[in-house]
């Protein structure tokens, strides 16, 4: 793409035009690096992630390449920043550190604050965020426990089990239960071949048992 040449006699403007071209440019970019990623579309050229299709294909850092695809993700849920980036009134440095600590509840006050705040100000409030994020994981981490119990004393035997994990280890926990005890259900169905079928495991108890929905 050729562009007009720059008018001698007002640099200035030219620049300032150029400038919000490219980051137009950018944000319409972000915007498609996003769709790309969720539809895993870079699998087709054998690559093993968005950001690694990135830095492949346009040359890129791997740490500005994973910058691209957090950014790109993080705007989904932040249209009026990525508006304000969109029309040049937020550079790419000012929106890098925004990207951390900004929420859909602060979307339209930040995107209006950012704007003149100087990128390293910017900077301070996200590592101060990820600061109290770490805090929170590491507390979280300290209060895990799990507690498995047996009761033998009935006909079945019975496993009870209580305790508080934290969300991702949460959901691993969830998952692992559920799918191990999917396949016990289906061995006993097909040991079972001619009983009627059984309508599966049902999961509501760890929901509850566990703090969920």
């Amino acid at each position: 793409m050729k562009l007009a040449r720059v008018p001698a006699q007002d640099p200035t403007q030219a620049l300032d035009d150029l400038v919000a071209l490219m980051t137009a440019a950018s944000a319409e970019a972000l915007g498609m690096v996003a769709d790309f990623d969720r539809r895993r579309a870079w699998e087709r050229d054998g690559a093993t992630c968005m950001a690694a299709w990135l830095a492949a294909r346009y040359g890129l850092a791997w740490g500005a390449a994973r910058e691209w695809v957090r950014v790109a993700h993080a705007l989904e849920e932040l249209p009026k920043i990525a508006d304000a980036y969109a029309a040049a009134k937020l550079s790419w440095d000012q929106l890098r550190p925004l990207t951390k600590f900004a929420t859909p509840e602060t979307d339209a006050r930040w995107s209006k604050k950012a704007c003149s705040l100087r990128p390293r100000i910017l900077q301070r409030l996200a590592d101060r965020h990820e600061r109290v994020l770490r805090r929170h994981a590491e507390e979280a981490v300290r209060r895990r426990h799990l507690s498995l119990q047996w009761d033998r004393e009935g006909s079945a035997p019975v496993l009870y089990l209580s305790g508080a994990l934290p969300g991702e280890q949460g959901t691993a926990f969830e998952e692992a239960l559920r799918h191990r005890a999917e396949r016990v259900e289906i061995g006993r169905r097909t040991a079972r071949s001619s009983a009627r079928p059984s309508r599966g495991f049902d999961w509501s108890w760890t929901r509850a048992g566990f703090g969920g929905s």
